[in-house]
């Protein structure tokens, strides 16, 4: 017990897996208003551009990063806007995790090292508007299939889809991916 108070203390309170925080209807109203005004200045930011693409990263790891990926694109569709979200910490992907998905079986490594197609590795969600991509394993370059002509081809393909997009991208001190 006393191992499983310090652990919560180390994570500010939170275990990785607590389900109160995803955005979702029973949210706390100071959550949802938090992310509203995010999103909100999200927009004003877009200045007309189609389909913006919003990377979201932290200077070191356990900053909080993938839980706000995946609450502003929560946020983004409840909103009606066509939203992907894309698990692009290859090394350490916490999101399969964090949404309990359990098994996937594609992800993004497997679609950009030529393993499956991309239909396969897109996932639906409860939401209508909001599908996910990813991760997959742990490849041997994440760095060079981050970098290549196959995904910067993809999200341009992507913008014709959806309406917003979210990269959730390891931690900048932490690698070069």
């Amino acid at each position: 017990r006393r191992n499983e108070r310090r652990k919560l203390a180390e994570n500010n309170g939170f275990s990785k897996s607590d389900p109160k925080k995803i955005l979702c209807q029973n949210s706390p109203f100071a959550v949802k208003e938090a992310y509203n005004a995010i999103r909100t200045n999200l927009l004003f930011t877009q200045q007309g551009e189609k389909c913006p693409i919003f990377v979201v990263t932290s200077p070191t790891a356990n900053n909080g990063k993938t839980i706000n990926s995946i609450n502003l694109a929560v946020s983004f569709a409840q909103m009606g806007k066509r939203t992907l979200l894309i698990d692009a910490d290859m090394r350490r992907s916490v999101m399969v995790n964090m949404l309990e998905s359990g098994s996937v079986d594609k992800g993004l490594s497997h679609y950009l090292s030529g393993q499956c197609s991309l239909s396969e590795a897109v996932y639906a969600t409860d939401s209508s508007r909001l599908h996910i991509l990813f991760a997959g394993p742990v490849p041997p370059n994440p760095t060079e299939l981050l970098s290549g002509d196959l995904f910067s081809d993809t999200l341009g393909s992507f913008r014709d889809i959806y309406d917003y997009i979210f990269i959730d991208c390891p931690p900048v001190g932490m690698v070069v991916d």
